[in-house]
């Protein structure tokens, strides 16, 4: 009951940060022309320390990735039923996505967001030139696994610690000692990543309060209708197929599964980064939504590389 409560509090303290860092951010913006002073002095240093938060989770990503990939892969103990938990994650991920594109696709037709909007030079991207297949799939599997985690490469990574994972599995008794050995750095790191998160409420005013005074209220006005139908779109997306697939499948109200996930949505739409939020979902899953570490410790990290319902959408 404890912990349930030090959660509830934490989140109700990032909600707040959340909140009062639109306000601090609109007020000492470009909404305000006399707030210039504040800007100067103040948001440097606000800017700073939402940059040392979001470094913070980028800190945890290829340590607890990694270890807690390998302990919940070996925790599986049966190559054959990691295989099934495999195509059961590839299957869901490829037709959430696939819903996710045709409901983006649908609001886009229907609603013409972008019709007679005029996108200013700066805000335009160069598209990049695609891969080709072939060097997308030969790009999964790295040459050297201690590159691919300076370079948080998390796909590699990922397969790494498959293949390392399942073999020890196959080493047998040695191989658990090693596999023990990942469970504790797991362990380990999920205690560091409650550290970093009782610092979230301040790193998430900051965060969100250096966007609002870059942009503003102003800047929002022409993008209206495109923020509009994305937020309507995903809300539908998030009702429709996940609220749909805990009911079926997990035979839970939905209102339990988003309320278990609270803290890793605050997180994600802050920092705009799934594999940056990953160590907070990791924590949420297994602590408020009672999901095991071996599936747990698959299945995120897989779907924080690969199962982007919301870019698609988007």
């Amino acid at each position: 009951m404890a912990n349930s409560n030090k959660r509830v509090s934490l989140l109700v303290k990032i909600s707040i940060g959340f909140v009062l860092g639109i306000i601090f951010g609109f007020l000492v913006g470009p909404v305000v022309p006399d707030s210039h002073v504040l800007s100067a002095y103040v948001m440097p240093f606000v800017d700073l320390v939402g940059k040392i938060f979001l470094r913070l989770l980028m800190m945890l990503i290829v340590p607890l990735v990694f270890s807690s990939l390998v302990a919940g892969t070996a925790a599986v103990g049966d190559v054959r039923k990691l295989g099934r938990i495999g195509i059961k994650t590839l299957v869901l991920y490829l037709v959430t996505t696939a819903v996710a594109i045709v409901i983006g696709l649908a609001f886009g037709n229907v609603f013409q967001p972008g019709v007679g909007m005029n996108i200013p030079a700066g805000l335009t991207a160069n598209a990049r030139e695609a891969k080709a297949f072939t060097d997308v799939i030969l790009d999964i599997f790295p040459t050297n696994p201690i590159a691919s985690m300076v370079n948080a490469n998390m796909l590699q990574i990922i397969v790494f610690a498959l293949f390392f994972g399942v073999a020890c599995i196959i080493a047998g008794e040695r191989g658990r000692k090693i596999a023990e050995f990942f469970e504790n750095v797991a362990e380990v790191m999920y205690a560091v990543t409650h550290m970093v998160m009782s610092v979230a409420p301040y790193g998430v005013f900051a965060l969100i309060a250096v966007t609002a005074a870059k942009f503003g209220v102003a800047i929002l006005a022409p993008f209206a209708k495109v923020i509009g139908a994305v937020y309507v779109a995903c809300v539908l997306h998030a009702l429709l197929v996940y609220s749909g697939m805990i009911g079926l499948v997990c035979r839970r109200s939905p209102v339990w599964f988003f309320k278990g996930v609270q803290e890793a949505a605050i997180t994600a739409f802050v920092t705009r980064s799934s594999s940056g939020t990953l160590p907070v979902t990791l924590s949420n899953v297994r602590e408020n939504l009672g999901v095991s570490e071996g599936v747990s410790s698959f299945v995120l990290p897989l779907g924080a590389t690969i199962n982007m319902d919301g870019t698609a959408l988007y």
